[in-house]
């Protein structure tokens, strides 16, 4: 056990502390005692979980007076990532009792309810039952739990997941409802922080952030999950759906609820006349005068200052706004029990009364013929009231930079974050190659719109791509990134023919099984795991040692600069806040760059390699857009005889590590049994769809 002190707080630990966790625990907790807020980037594999949990812990026990009755918020994306830090946690010494907030989806027993496609919706239902034998046998109101003790559930203060479904099953009690009854005495909470940014999730836990303390880990797209949260779509079909379930009413109503279907009725068609005027505008418009979306449809933004206007030919207006959606709710509560349709107006509710109160320049109104979309352009709308409940508010992330922009995404106060750090990696340079190739056999590499027409672009991709591979011999296989889906088929059809390659599937089943079966093979080398940047793999996904001895960057992926969404966000930034939007989408590209390049090194002795195959990165490297631990030295290869000069030798010498060595012999005669079909597009579809 490791002992020192930081700030004039004892940190224990297994081990000794990296100098990034020494320089990350005294910053939040310099946040923590001052109810400051701060953001911290600190490399992957730097051990920034257990950073966060030593200073919490060490602070609450020294402080439990300064919460206030307060609470710490551990956030993270996903309910996997929450329940990692857990695992930290119980490993701990005097942890406070925490407690775990997850949806239905994760912690449902009922083998009935979890199985429908809105398990929400269900499962309310069924409770509602006033007969108890049609009810969920694990569900009980607060008078059974009183009266039948032995069956509620009992944990110890820290509990994972697993811990807490074990216990709900063996005594017959719902994990979901213990939750949320074991919020208000827990210290320290962890959930997605989506339920946190969502007001009316945040409102339905009865999540309350005054004088609480706000810990978001992986917080490199918060801006990003802020936008999307705030910015709903009014899709036809979704109406048409509406409409549908209307028509079902018995004819035996109540006066006030048939006067709801009936404004709701007249409401719903003044969108679906609005939608059906705005497709025979779009059909008369030439290409040149509006966008064609991903779904192949014309599309074209209303600017800020028509927006109301339009609305109020919908029937939307000031005065008219909460009496509409009164009659709306109304139906969803007597007549139509479905959760994602009462969210979706909840939604729509909450958008257009934020415009309608001198919002509309914040958001960008885009209409197609199948939907009317309305697009928050300023994570602040969501975030800023967020940050002003909170006592501390604390991002971390390996990807973070420049901290300024994101302030200015995140608050309306220029000095809403006080303390930043930027912490170096744990590796030294022996351990990593990075390689800018800007050409291959003279055959120049730039993947803008004119310079991948160039005849040769693709086959010089390849043919990098597969010396990449090749030169790595047995030591471990090579994350691919490519910017789009449609680069990813391309490439694939010519890699398959060359080396053992697995493919990023938008699919969670057959993500999950080339992931597995790319793990299982990466270990005999010239195996390739060919991904999308912003994609399944690029976060969240933990590739250790041989799973990425390589990582391939092929081309920027800028977003879209013809989606109405970016058009619309750049002019936003341009006009109202001190970052531009061309910088913000600069931003946006190197962002998901540096996600990437963070999947290469995954603690002090692991070691990679960076290859990035676009001649951009040369002035994206001098001008500090690569994460800085990246690019301490680049090499320049031009062709596969400087491929063989400077990275052969690096991998030579990786090898002659005692770990390596034993693994080498290992993998040597690694039985190659494919136990499904070996992978084309024809073969796969078949395979799941079987």
């Amino acid at each position: 056990m490791h002992s020192e002190t930081i700030k004039n707080y004892t940190i224990n630990t297994e081990y000794e502390l990296y100098e990034p966790q020494r320089k990350s625990i005294e910053t939040i907790l310099t946040c923590l005692d001052n109810g400051e807020s701060g953001m911290i980037e600190s490399p992957t594999g730097t051990g920034k979980t257990l950073s966060i949990l030593e200073a919490v812990v060490a602070w609450v026990n020294k402080n439990p007076e300064k919460l206030e009755g307060g609470q710490i918020y551990v956030t993270t994306r996903t309910i996997k990532q929450a329940s990692q830090l857990i695992a930290h946690l119980k490993k701990m010494k005097n942890a406070p009792m925490m407690n775990l907030l997850a949806s239905r989806r994760h912690l449902c027993l009922n083998s009935e309810v979890s199985k429908s496609n809105d398990i929400d919706s269900a499962c309310k239902k069924k409770n509602k039952d006033p007969n108890k034998d049609s009810r969920c046998k694990y569900y009980r109101t607060p008078n059974e739990k009183e009266q039948e003790r032995d069956r509620n559930i009992s944990l110890p203060g820290v509990f994972s997941i697993e811990d807490l479904v074990s216990a709900g099953g063996e005594c017959n009690s719902c994990p979901f409802y213990y939750t949320r009854e074991r919020q208000e005495k827990a210290t320290i909470i962890f959930s997605p922080y989506n339920y946190i940014v969502s007001e009316r999730i945040s409102a339905a836990l009865k999540i309350d952030l005054t004088g609480s303390v706000l810990i978001v880990d992986e917080a490199h797209n918060i801006d990003d999950v802020c936008r999307s949260t705030g910015s709903v779509d009014i899709k036809r079909a979704d109406l048409a759906s509406l409409i549908s379930r209307l028509g079902t009413g018995s004819g035996m109503e109540s006066p006030e609820v048939a006067n709801s279907m009936m404004e709701t009725g007249k409401f719903v068609k003044k969108i679906m006349n609005y939608l059906e005027e705005t497709t025979d505008v779009l059909n008369k418009l030439d290409p040149g005068q509006c966008v064609i979306n991903s779904d192949n449809q014309r599309e074209i933004s209303i600017p800020s200052k028509e927006m109301i206007s339009t609305l109020e030919k919908m029937g939307i207006s000031k005065l008219t706004i909460d009496d509409t959606f009164s009659s709306i709710e109304l139906l969803f509560k007597d007549m139509i029990p479905d959760d994602y349709f009462f969210q979706w107006i909840t939604q729509i509710k909450d958008v257009l009364k934020y415009i309608m109160n001198d919002g509309e320049n914040k958001y960008g109104m885009v209409v197609s013929s199948d939907k009317i979309s309305f697009l928050l352009l300023h994570a602040a709308a969501i975030f800023n009231p967020i940050y002003e409940k909170a006592r501390s508010v604390i991002l971390l992330s390996g990807t973070l930079e420049p901290f300024q922009e994101l302030v200015t995404e995140l608050t309306t106060k220029k000095n809403s974050f006080k303390h930043f750090l930027s912490a170096d990696h744990i590796i030294s340079q022996s351990q990593l190659y990075t390689a800018e190739v800007s050409q291959y056999n003279s055959v120049p590499i730039l993947g803008t719109y004119q310079g991948s027409k160039h005849p040769d672009y693709i086959s010089t991709l390849v043919s990098s791509i597969v010396d990449i591979a090749h030169s790595l011999e047995k030591v471990g296989g090579v994350l691919c990134f490519v910017p789009s889906y449609n680069m990813l088929t391309l490439l694939e059809r010519k890699l398959e023919k060359h080396v053992k390659l697995f493919v990023e599937n938008k699919s969670n089943s057959k993500f999950e099984y080339e992931l597995e079966q790319y793990r299982r093979y990466c270990k005999m080398g010239k195996c390739i795991f060919l991904c999308v940047f912003r994609g399944k793999a690029s976060e969240g996904i933990n590739f250790r040692d041989h799973e990425s001895r390589a990582v391939i960057l092929v081309g920027i992926p800028y977003p879209n600069i013809r989606n109405h969404s970016v058009i619309l966000k750049k002019q936003y930034n341009d006009r109202y806040l001190n970052s531009t939007g061309s910088k913000w989408y600069e931003q946006q590209a190197f962002r998901a760059v540096n996600q990437a390049l963070g999947r290469c090194i995954r603690h002090k002795n692991d070691w990679g390699s960076i290859f990035m195959l676009d001649s951009r990165y040369r002035s994206a490297v001098r001008s500090l857009k690569i994460s800085k631990w990246a690019i301490a030295s680049v090499n320049m290869i031009t062709d596969k005889t400087k491929l063989k000069d400077t990275f052969a030798p690096f991998v030579l010498n990786q090898k002659k590590t005692p770990n390596e060595e034993e693994f080498v012999k290992e993998n040597t005669s690694y039985p190659v049994k494919r136990q499904y079909p070996s992978y084309s597009s024809g073969n796969f579809k078949r395979f799941f769809q079987s």
